[in-house]
């Protein structure tokens, strides 16, 4: 009766908004009408217009019916719930730009392509659709990785790749082991499989929509001697496809949809990329996340290589559910700041100016950093280890407006601050690295505890 019931609403929905002499969708994938709109353009959600105001970097002010909005592109935030129901950035003019307009940005035709739902129901049908790892063996995941859609990738020069398409999904806890299996997300065939990238045992494989022909899953780092279908086999929702491949160190498994002109191969996988991030949050939260984490105590790890801290990288922008991150803003294209990687550590580089020389280029309006983190209100104790690992760097540290110290070390010198203690009353706990002129400041670890309320 509900499966029957959420089908009737769906067909209701897809015959809504042509009362309108508006703009039409470009394509649907899941519950969601993706349409591309420029700077004044007007698309009828029902009966609620939905105007582009105008455009930031990667953020995007929208009319909804009488409210006014800004959102930034949905890399790895949840759709907003509004008059017109659930909404998203799917991709936009200033984040494929930085891009170097990769191909992967191809469904992109004007200056902003959005994502629109009806708020009352999921962004995807779960009885259609499903979370591609199995939890069969207590999969957690964490969306702490640094490999979310378009994530801007810094060493584009060495790799040849600005904008990571699709979602790498951290498999660290199985990593060289058979556990937590890639499922189907949904019902389709598999077109196409790819096996022996640089004499690994790595496998990519592609599978066609069967209730969408023409959108492609391209699932990736594959353990090629692990698969358990062939090519042409039909595969039901939840059919195992497989296990991710990995070695005593990383494991991930990398997952992309497309929406291709013709059948995809190897070399074009990534092409015309769809942005279903917040599909993938729905599927795994059974709703888009709008709580937030609040801890009590905690480790925080900046920049540390993939062998040790799994992709996270601590270095993107504050989102609510994570409970952590840098407070940045429509001044910061990339929405991370920059980091290195040592053997086993890391550190955020923080300058003035961020992305020298790329894309991404920008100066902070501000001579200071602040990273947050949500707490219970109370008191609590804190340090901070600081530092470059690679060249000369000078940071004021301070907790909640309490100085912790200058410091000030040469290249590979990382020192703790002096432990403080300091209270929070409106759960926010800042940790704010001063600036001085053109000098890196580094910051390679928090570590923070309740003592009382």
């Amino acid at each position: 009766m509900i499966r029957n019931i959420f089908l009737v609403f769906c067909l209701l929905f897809s015959a809504a908004g042509y009362g309108q002499d508006s703009i039409r969708h470009d394509f649907i994938f899941g519950n969601v009408r993706y349409v591309n709109l420029d700077s004044g353009e007007i698309y009828y959600s029902g009966e609620t217009p939905i105007e582009v105001l105008g455009t930031q970097n990667h953020y995007v002010r929208l009319r909804i019916g009488t409210d006014t909005l800004t959102m930034k592109t949905a890399r790895r935030s949840p759709a907003v719930t509004s008059v017109a129901g659930q909404v998203f950035v799917a991709d936009s003019r200033g984040v494929s730009r930085i891009s170097g307009n990769d191909p992967a940005h191809g469904l992109l035709k004007k200056e902003v392509l959005l994502g629109i739902s009806p708020g009352s129901m999921p962004l995807i049908d779960p009885y259609q659709f499903l979370f591609p790892v199995t939890f069969t063996d207590g999969y957690i995941w964490k969306t702490l990785e640094e490999t979310y859609m378009f994530s801007y990738m810094p060493d584009g020069k060495e790799t040849g790749l600005w904008s990571y398409a699709g979602v790498g999904l951290d498999m660290m806890e199985s990593r060289a082991m058979q556990k937590h299996a890639v499922v189907a997300m949904e019902s389709g065939r598999i077109v196409w499989i790819e096996t022996g990238y640089d004499r690994m045992p790595l496998a990519t494989v592609c599978i066609e929509s069967e209730s969408s022909p023409g959108i492609y899953y391209i699932y990736e780092h594959l353990h090629g001697d692990d698969l358990m279908i062939r090519k042409n086999d039909r595969v039901i929702r939840g059919d195992a496809i497989g296990y991710a491949w990995g070695t005593g160190g990383w494991n991930h498994f990398r997952l992309t949809v497309t929406r291709p002109d013709s059948i995809p191969v190897y070399a074009t996988r990534h092409h015309k990329a769809i942005n279903f991030y917040p599909q993938l949050l729905d599927l795994y939260f059974g709703r888009q996340p709008v709580f937030t984490h609040t801890f009590t105590k905690g480790q925080i790890y900046f920049g540390r290589p993939d062998h040790m801290n799994g992709n996270s990288k601590n270095v993107s922008a504050y989102e609510s559910r994570h409970g952590t991150g840098w407070l940045l803003g429509q001044w910061n294209p990339a929405d991370k700041v920059e980091w290195v990687s040592a053997r086993r550590s890391g550190n955020t580089r923080l300058r003035k100016m961020l992305f020298y020389g790329q894309q991404t280029q920008c100066t902070n309006p501000h001579n200071y950093y602040d990273f947050e983190i949500n707490v219970r209100p109370g008191v609590y104790r804190i340090r901070a280890l600081v530092g470059d690992h690679v060249v000369n760097s000078w940071q004021k540290v301070e907790f909640e407006g309490v100085v912790a110290g200058t410091y000030e070390r040469g290249a590979g010198d990382l020192d703790w601050t002096g432990e403080k203690i300091v209270r929070v009353n409106d759960g926010k706990l800042t940790v704010r690295i001063h600036l001085k002129d053109n000098v890196v400041a580094g910051l390679a670890e928090i570590v923070f505890q309740m003592a009382h309320e």
